[in-house]
């Protein structure tokens, strides 16, 4: 398990998960939303974020803002949402 996650941390973007066997894919999944969670819960948690700014000055700024963090953890939670649905499915 200890070298797919190391594979997924190094290439995070544009990993291919398709190889990865179901229970180890969930057991990463699992551990990721758990540091996500950890990470969002800390008090300096918007204090780590950038600064949300105007659309001509976002372009200039690096980082992740505190609305764009909102998207796509909504995004994770229909994808979520998603697979409870399709595992429902079958049962």
């Amino acid at each position: 398990m200890a070298v797919v996650v190391d594979e997924v941390r190094e290439g995070a973007v544009g990993t291919d998960l398709s190889a990865v066997p179901l229970p180890e894919l969930l057991t990463l999944l699992r551990s990721a939303a758990g540091e996500l969670t950890s990470r969002m819960v800390r008090a300096d948690f918007v204090e780590s974020l950038a600064p949300v700014a105007s659309d001509a000055q976002a372009s200039a700024l690096s980082g992740v803002t505190l609305p764009v963090v909102q998207e796509q953890v909504s995004a994770l939670v229909r994808v979520v949402e998603g697979a409870a649905t399709a595992v429902a499915g079958h049962t």
